[in-house]
C-alpha cells in the first residue's frame, strides 16, 4: 500500500516494522536481510535517522545479544566512519551508544562511561528535550561508579538534576531514573540515612504512578 501511494515515508517504516517482527523473533538470516532493505531505502530517500537507527539499535545490537561483540564492533567503527563522512551528529550518537553497549557487554566500565559522555554531549545540543537524556545519564553514573570515579558520578547526578528541573515537563521514568541513580550513589558511599530517604521517594513515585507498575522490577532491584 505504501509502495502505490508513493509514500516515502511509510514505505521506509512498512520494511521498518517487518525487521522489528523478526528482530524481537530472533531470525537472524531474516534480520540482516532486513537491515539491509532498510538503510538502503532509508538512505536512498534520505532518512538518515531511520538509516542510523537501523544500523546501531538493531543490527548491532542483534550481534550484542547473541553474543558476537567483534562483529559490533567491526560494524561500530564502518557506522562512525559513515556518519562523521555525512557529519550526521544524530549518526554519530547512536555510533556512541553502540560503542558503550559493546563495552558493557566486555566489563570495561571506564570506556562504556567515556562513550555514554560522549553520547549525552550531543543529544545535549542537538535535542536537549530528548525523553532518553535522563536513561542515558543513569547509565553513565552507573559506570562511572563501578569504575571507581565517584566524584564525576556526582557531577553526573547535579547536571541531570539540572536538566530535569529545567524540562517543561518531566515523566514518572524519569524521576524513577533520577531516583536509582541517587538510591547507588548513596549505598555507594554507604551513606544510609540519604539512601533510605530516596528509597522512601521511590516508594512514593510507584505509589502515585500507574504508568510505573510495568517497571516493578525496578522498585524489587531498589528494595533488594
Amino acid at each position: 500500500r505504501a509502495n502505490a501511494e508513493h509514500n516515502n515515508y511509510y514505505q521506509i517504516l512498512a520494511r521498518s516494522v517487518v525487521l522489528d517482527y523478526y528482530y524481537f523473533k530472533g531470525d537472524k538470516d531474516q534480520v540482516f536481510r532486513m537491515v539491509n532493505v532498510v538503510k538502503n531505502i532509508s538512505r536512498q530517500y534520505n532518512e538518515l535517522d531511520t538509516y542510523y537507527f537501523t544500523w546501531g539499535s538493531r543490527l548491532i545490537t542483534f550481534y550484542l545479544k547473541n553474543g558476537m561483540p567483534s562483529h559490533a564492533l567491526a560494524e561500530a567503527q564502518n557506522m562512525f566512519r559513515e556518519a562523521q563522512n555525512d557529519n550526521y551528529q544524530p549518526g554519530i550518537a547512536e555510533c556512541y551508544k553502540a560503542m558503550a553497549n559493546i563495552h558493557l557487554m566486555q566489563s570495561n566500565t571506564e570506556q562504556a562511561a567515556l562513550n555514554y559522555k560522549k553520547l549525552i554531549d550531543i543529544m545535549e545540543q542537538i535535542e536537549p528535550d530528548n525523553v532518553n537524556l535522563p536513561v542515558y545519564y543513569s547509565s553513565l553514573i552507573d559506570n562511572l561508579m563501578q569504575s571507581g570515579q565517584m566524584k564525576e558520578a556526582e557531577t553526573a547526578l547535579q547536571n541531570v538534576q539540572i536538566l530535569l528541573n529545567k524540562a517543561d515537563t518531566v515523566t514518572a521514568y524519569q524521576k524513577l531514573c533520577l531516583a536509582q541513580s541517587y538510591l547507588r550513589f548513596y549505598l555507594k558511599k554507604q551513606d544510609i540515612i540519604h539512601a533510605k530517604k530516596v528509597f522512601e521517594q521511590i516508594e512514593n513515585l510507584f505509589a502515585s504512578a500507574n504508568e510505573l507498575s510495568v517497571f516493578s522490577i525496578y522498585l524489587h532491584d531498589a528494595q533488594l
